[in-house]
């Protein structure tokens, strides 16, 4: 029988159950249920099987008969037969524990009652997934940010874990991510051979770094793998293996675990980088004093913490990038060692150097202003013509930077050589708590980049300015806004839109 005659079929016998009797209607959902499984059974395999692909992923924090694949594997035995043959369907496994789930309980015996159960299930659901995968390659999401437990259920949900790591040469996409307080937990990711793409997050703030309480990756044995994310306790097993096919790196950890060593002795066996999406690391101790060319990088964000003199410099003079198009630079300064003049002196050079078409330049210093930053900012961004996006926290910039970014009036046209970053088309400024900006000459810079035919499209800035400003720039301001200008208005003290405060007043 034809899919579209048991359709046929199907909607006859509703029809007839709308005006039967009692007796009529349980012999004609028997017929019913008969067609559905006649008309489950009419699919073809392997449509089936296209279909099932695109059930939704459960969360086995929570496991429920209702989830996918189980529930279609329940349906009839075709279907049964399908989903579990078809091992890729179990072979993406996500686990999820809510934070703030538990966290208004306060009677831990009651809370573990409640909750075991629960483990339990979770782990029983997981064990299931993982025995149907059979040798499919795995994509695993396991997120542990659990509170509040006892140490047996922090063991049990530690077996999960447990048989995780056991099928590791399974591991294609692998994202783990938790976060403890008081139990130990060490473990080793060595043996990988098919992993693409690996992300381990251990909150150090939560887990005190020492001794074996620590994340191991050894990723030798992964000649496939494309994308790289760690955080917190995690150390690369040296020497550095080479990451012939990596194209994304992303490293979180400051104080604890990995340093600016092991990003250059990762970087320089990978030639297909394209991304430093993070680089979050103490460059304190620089010993290595190779130089490594990036060929093929195009994004580079770094948030490095300086403690000694130079290093900043020492460190970013190590690479060069020919291809970098965005720069995103935040320096920590531990010891005020380090200042907006050395940070710009740093990128400038990495500029000239690398001869890259950077577009996208995002300046973050943490450190105490000079008298002179005005003039380092404004000789870095000579070297930059080609830049499009600018966004700077440098607070003791003054007008005079305004009145450099103003375009020329008699210029000979507007990407003139006496213009600075001609082809600009978003800039944020840094919040006015120095004082040292005024609207007007913000105004006065929109006005020469916006109404004269120019690329300016947005501009973001305190709104501290705007309270402070007399009228006429305010006019002005909102003038721009009716034109079209994209304006965005921040307060560093929320974080977001503000109303006024007294003080502002």
């Amino acid at each position: 029988m034809s899919t579209m005659r048991i359709f046929r079929e199907i909607l006859f016998v509703k029809q007839q159950m709308e005006t039967a009797d009692a007796r009529e209607v349980t012999c004609l959902s028997h017929k019913l249920a008969e067609l559905r499984g006649a008309h489950a059974n009419a699919i073809n395999a392997d449509v089936l099987v296209e279909i099932f692909s695109w059930l939704p992923l459960p969360n086995l924090a929570y496991p429920s008969k209702s989830d996918a694949p189980l529930n279609v594997s329940h349906v009839c035995r075709t279907w049964g037969y399908s989903a579990v043959s078809n091992s890729a369907l179990w072979a993406k496994l996500y686990f999820y524990a809510q934070k703030d789930l538990f966290s208004n309980w306060t009677d831990s015996t009651e809370l573990s009652e409640m909750i075991h159960p629960r483990i339990e299930a979770a782990v029983k659901a997981w064990s299931i997934w993982l025995a149907r995968s059979r040798s499919s390659p795995l994509r695993i999401k396991f997120d542990l940010t659990l509170i509040n437990l006892s140490s047996d259920d922090y063991k049990e949900i530690f077996r999960l874990l447990s048989m995780t790591l056991s099928h590791q040469r399974r591991w294609k996409y692998i994202d783990i991510d938790f976060s403890l307080e008081e139990h130990d937990v060490a473990f080793t990711m060595s043996d990988m051979p098919l992993l693409e793409a690996l992300s381990v997050r251990v909150n150090y703030e939560r887990a005190n770094p020492v001794g074996d309480r620590r994340v191991n990756l050894d990723l030798s044995r992964s000649p496939h793998l494309k994308k790289l994310r760690t955080f917190g306790i995690c150390y690369l097993h040296e020497p550095a293996p080479t990451f012939e096919n990596l194209s994304s790196l992303s490293i979180g950890s400051y104080a604890f675990g990995l340093t600016w060593n092991h990003f250059i002795q990762t970087v320089r066996f990978a030639p297909q980088l394209k991304y430093v999406k993070e680089l979050a690391l103490p460059i304190d101790d620089v010993r290595d004093t190779a130089k490594v060319v990036l060929p093929m990088v195009c994004e580079a964000k770094f948030e490095l913490a300086e403690t000694q003199p130079r290093a900043l410099n020492h460190a970013l003079g190590q690479l060069t990038m020919p291809n970098l198009e965005s720069l995103y630079v935040t320096v920590y300064d531990t010891d005020t060692t380090a200042n907006v003049s050395g940070l710009c002196v740093s990128i400038r050079s990495l500029i000239l150097r690398s001869k890259c078409p950077l577009t996208s330049l995002s300046l973050c210093p943490s450190s105490n202003p000079g008298s002179d930053d005005t003039i380092h900012v404004l000789d870095l961004l000579s070297t930059v013509p080609e830049l499009r996006h600018l966004c700077l926290e440098i607070h003791d910039l003054d007008d005079a930077f305004l009145h450099a970014l103003t375009i020329m009036p008699d210029s000979a046209d507007f990407e003139s050589g006496d213009n600075l970053c001609p082809k600009l088309e978003s800039i944020d400024l840094p919040d006015e708590s120095q004082h040292r900006m005024s609207l007007d000459s913000i105004c006065e810079m929109i006005a020469s980049r916006w109404r004269a035919g120019g690329t300016l499209r947005k501009v973001s800035f305190s709104i501290r300015y705007l309270l402070r400003a007399n009228s006429r720039a305010q006019s002005m301001i909102f003038e721009f806004a009716s034109e079209g200008l994209v304006i965005e208005f921040y307060d560093s003290r929320l974080k977001g839109y503000n109303s006024p405060s007294e003080d502002d007043e």
